[in-house]
């Protein structure tokens, strides 16, 4: 059965405690501490020796009542940075490949919740008194929140009531009740004080003096659920190495649901993109089909037209006629009508032709007026057939001048008539 061994270092104690259980959920199998000396540098290294040692023989209890140390979380105050470095070291050169550092504030907050979910209460406060520093956090159980605030000038009771009180007043919910931990001495004795001052139940737990401990077990337990087995296992034999691997576990932590949700916004614009394409796409090959026709339509029709417009004008007039497209089908109804129809409406220019014999002809030109100067060109065909007309007019003229008679003079006239000539189509 697995175990998870927890370790705190301050500067004026050492805690180690084992925890049963891979999620250190279980009961203490083993606690341990010890004061520190104060003594420089020779003191830190003695504490870590000191520290390591206690650790081999809590390995050697766990595997002699069949327990399997999983993993070693060890966590330390600001002011214990050379005390917890050596001792990671001390670790390593010892052949530990499982540890696990763990930042005073997450262990803090792993013990605080565990606390709360001892007691029962919607909302607990847990205090940790150190000789050099307090940490009062306030758990909401309900919501999982917890608020934390850290205090390093209270000295006397006084200033620890006032604190306390300061901190339940700014904090969302009034705890229901106040536990004690930590490495002070005779926190017993607050227990009356505070009770009367704060007016809430204090408690504190056995084994106080190892709470922090047993935080870095618990966060321990709960990183170790998000990495792989023989994560540590190439650490180097130095204290970078575990800190590294830790550091390398918040990143994948992390990263996790951040690269779920870039992938999904891939997938999503992907999907977007594949969408608009499928939409675009049938507009843009039909548009390019369409002119396609349009222009094979065209073409042969220019083609044709000449043909039909030679028999009836002469050939001054043919020239003038290629260019609309609307008089060429009344030749083409045989066989390209139907490929036009579909195609393009040139129906309405079917009903047009047939009354070209009863020189009506000029609402096609309508039609084709839009593509620019056919129209001009097309009004003259109709011509042919009204000069009888002008001539009689011209006539008519030259008759009422009868005084001269001679018709050859009659001859030069003409021209100055033909710029009226306008004039009678409309």
């Amino acid at each position: 059965m697995d175990a998870v061994l927890g370790l705190s270092v301050t500067p004026s104690a050492v805690g180690l405690v084992l925890v049963e259980g891979q999620d250190a959920d279980g009961v203490t199998m083993d606690g341990d501490g010890f004061e520190v000396l104060a003594g420089g540098a020779s003191s830190a290294l003695r504490t870590s020796e000191q520290a390591a040692a206690a650790v081999l023989r809590t390995e050697a209890l766990a595997a002699d009542r069949g327990h399997r140390v999983h993993s070693i979380g060890v966590t330390w105050s600001d002011d214990a940075d050379t005390e917890a470095s050596l001792l990671l070291k001390s670790l390593s050169d010892s052949g530990f490949d499982n540890i696990v550092p763990v930042r005073l504030s997450e262990a803090t907050d792993a013990l605080a919740r565990g606390i709360a979910e001892v007691t029962g209460y919607q909302t607990t406060a847990v205090c940790v008194i150190e000789p050099e520093h307090l940490i009062a956090l306030v758990v909401q159980t309900d919501e999982g929140a917890v608020q934390t605030a850290v205090n390093h000038t209270v000295v006397t009771e006084e200033d620890l009531v006032g604190w306390l009180s300061a901190v339940f007043t700014k904090a969302d919910w009034q705890p229901e009740a106040l536990v004690l931990v930590g490495s002070a001495e005779d926190l017993d004795g607050l227990l009356p004080v505070l009770e009367d001052a704060l007016a809430v139940p204090v408690f504190t737990p056995a084994e106080a003096q190892l709470a922090l401990a047993r935080g870095a077990a618990l966060a321990c337990a709960q990183s170790s659920e998000f990495r792989f087995d023989g994560e540590y296992a190439g650490a180097p034999a130095d204290s970078a190495g575990p800190v590294a691997a830790r550091r390398g576990f918040g990143r994948f932590a992390q990263s996790g649901p951040a690269a779920a949700l870039a992938a999904g916004v891939v997938t999503f614009v992907a999907s977007a993109s594949a969408a608009l394409a499928l939409l675009a796409a049938p507009e843009q090959s039909a548009s390019p089909s369409r002119p396609a026709v349009d222009a094979s339509t065209q073409t042969p029709a220019a083609v044709r037209a000449p043909a039909p417009m030679r028999p009836p004008p002469p050939a001054p007039v043919v020239e003038a006629a290629p260019p609309p497209a609307p008089e060429t089908p009344p030749i083409v109804e045989a066989e390209p009508i139907p490929e036009v129809a579909p195609i393009a409406e040139d129906a309405p220019v079917l009903e047009a032709v047939p009354p070209q014999d009863g020189i009506p002809v000029a609402p096609p030109p309508l039609e084709a007026a839009p593509p620019g100067m056919p129209p001009p060109g097309v009004a003259p065909p109709p011509v042919p057939e009204e000069r009888p007309g002008i001539l009689d007019r011209i006539r008519e003229r030259l008759s009422g001048v009868g005084d001269g008679q001679p018709e050859p003079a009659a001859v030069p006239p003409p021209p100055p008539p033909v710029a009226p000539l306008p004039p009678p189509p409309q």
